[in-house]
């Protein structure tokens, strides 16, 4: 991923990586494949929050990572860079991105941990924090 990034250099600021698999199409973070029948995503760690933070912007600058192409193998599907999240903001976001939805709020997203959302391109950006604030 790394290098299809443009970030080979960046493998020896990798401490630790673990695959966590989850079945049912259910999402989840880090690296994935998007294979219907399961998921699994890589976990990994880096020596610092702010090198795992280059490697997201890089990989959102470089746009669609296909597996066939970032694997070298003939499976169909993308690969995802994301923060990791625990699993109540994991929640949250996902009912953040429902309700953004039904209500036709056009972005929601996760920066540094934390879930903001924006109506439109010239609204201000909303930073939520629990339920509470999906009620207002």
């Amino acid at each position: 991923v790394l290098a299809s990034i443009d970030a080979p250099q960046l493998a020896s600021d990798v401490l630790d990586v673990h695959c966590v698999s989850s079945k049912n199409n259910q999402r989840s973070t880090g690296v994935s494949t998007s294979s219907p029948k399961s998921r699994s995503s890589l976990i990994v760690k880096f020596k610092s929050n702010l090198i795992a933070k280059h490697i997201i912007n890089k990989k959102r600058r470089k746009g669609l990572l296909k597996i066939k192409d970032v694997f070298n193998i003939d499976t169909q599907g993308n690969v995802y860079v994301n923060e990791f999240l625990t699993s109540s903001t994991h929640s949250l976001y996902r009912k953040t991105k429902e309700l953004a939805k039904a209500c036709k709020w056009k972005y929601v997203w996760i920066m540094d941990g934390h879930i903001y959302i924006r109506k439109n391109d010239g609204s201000d950006n909303i930073n939520i924090f629990s339920d509470a604030d999906l009620q207002a």
